[in-house]
């Protein structure tokens, strides 16, 4: 807590731990083994995602968490119900999930470079072309990212990009 430099232990030593992520109302969610842990104020609730993901990003609004299993799919989880939704095609692998500020769109990355937003609301995914590093704008509206140009294994340079969420 860098407001007054207090350390919480989350958990025991285990083999794999997941990174954590907050949301705005200091939920934190991060996997021990294949259990999803939410620790809030009321203690720990845990979900079985019966796999490993060691990326678990929290909505800002502490209701969804976003997972993905051994085949690179990215699923939702709703926390009130812990009902499990995909949201990818199976048409390849998908990883790097990050909720917009306003929690109604997340955006990943395929394995082969290309950049992908998921607007929940509207159900649609919209692909937006290669890139990487994508950071949203304070409004959700727009995603800044970067593409790298190598040729021939040899950097050639790299651009910064502000795009619409829908491309």
């Amino acid at each position: 807590d860098l407001a007054t430099g207090n350390i919480t232990k989350m958990t025991n030593p285990v083999k794999l731990s997941g990174q954590p992520s907050f949301s705005n109302n200091g939920q934190i969610a991060y996997t021990t083994g294949n259990i999803l842990n939410v620790l809030d104020s009321n203690g720990v609730q845990t979900f079985d995602l019966e796999v490993y993901s060691n990326i678990t990003p929290i909505s800002p609004d502490g209701n969804n968490v976003i997972f993905n299993n051994d085949n690179d799919q990215l699923f939702l989880v709703e926390l009130s119900t812990s009902s499990v939704k995909q949201i990818t095609d199976d048409n390849g692998g998908y990883a790097y999930p990050q909720w917009s500020p306003d929690g109604n769109k997340v955006s990943y990355s395929s394995l082969s470079g290309n950049i992908m937003v998921w607007d929940k609301t509207a159900g649609k995914t919209f692909s937006i072309g290669s890139g990487e590093n994508v950071s949203w704008s304070d409004d959700s509206k727009y995603i800044v990212f970067n593409r790298t140009d190598v040729e021939n294994f040899v950097y050639k340079g790299s651009d910064i990009y502000f795009a619409s969420f829908d491309g």
